[in-house]
């Protein structure tokens, strides 16, 4: 069995510093709690102005006549990304503690802020298949460098098969119509090039003004006669 070639180009992937992070939780307990949120958010805008990027998360962990202050409480999140230390630095930290003495009631958070730390992002991209050595490594420890096998072209994707044709309707057999009595006359074979001549000859008797089948064709057409 052969498989098929590689293809021109590997996929790496990539680790790289992305920014500085950092993040405050706010905890927000009693009544208003999106109010309370609000005014938190107002009160940072400012400090918050040129960061490139920020977000904010409500979580709603409080119940209603909870038992306990932590299932009484929601948690306000907030985390900033930027390429420089200094919009999550002492800036951002010392005004969110700040707020304890002029912010909503009952003021506090998880844990004190400390500085802006580094963030990874990972990402992935292609390279030329030969730009990486291909090694293969043996029970022993040897190492036995495998020559990069040229790229072959991918094979275009077959055409989708096409449906088969209609073959059209299929023949009727001849079907013999309701009886009418003597006097009228069908006669067998085309007379004329009619498609529609009816099978067999008979002679029926149809009253006047009165219209009778005679019969259907191999091609389902009805023949029929009306009388003057």
């Amino acid at each position: 069995m052969r498989g098929e070639a590689p293809p021109p180009s590997l996929k790496v992937g990539v680790t790289r510093i992305g920014g500085w992070r950092n993040e405050v939780v706010f905890v927000l307990t009693g009544l208003d709690i999106e109010a309370k949120a609000n005014l938190v958010r107002t009160q940072l805008a400012e400090v918050l102005e040129g960061v490139a990027d920020t977000t904010w998360t409500l979580a709603r962990t409080d119940h209603e006549d909870a038992d306990t202050q932590e299932t009484a409480s929601a948690l306000l999140r907030l985390v900033v990304r930027d390429p420089s230390p200094d919009p999550g630095g002492p800036r951002l930290t010392s005004t969110a503690i700040e707020l304890a003495l002029g912010s909503y009631p009952g003021f506090h958070v998880t844990s004190p802020p400390g500085p802006a730390q580094p963030y990874g992002v990972f990402t992935s991209t292609l390279i030329p298949s030969d730009e990486v050595p291909h090694t293969a490594v043996l029970p022993d420890g040897t190492r036995v460098r495998v020559p990069v096998p040229p790229a072959e072209p991918l094979a275009p994707p077959a055409p989708p098969a096409l449906p088969p044709a209609p073959l059209g309707p299929p023949a009727l057999p001849l079907h013999p119509g309701p009886p009418a009595g003597p006097g009228v006359r069908g006669r067998a074979g085309g007379a004329g090039g009619a498609r529609g001549s009816a099978g067999g000859t008979g002679r029926t008797r149809v009253p006047s003004g009165r219209t009778a089948v005679c019969g259907t064709s191999s091609d389902g057409i009805r023949v029929e006669v009306k009388t003057p």
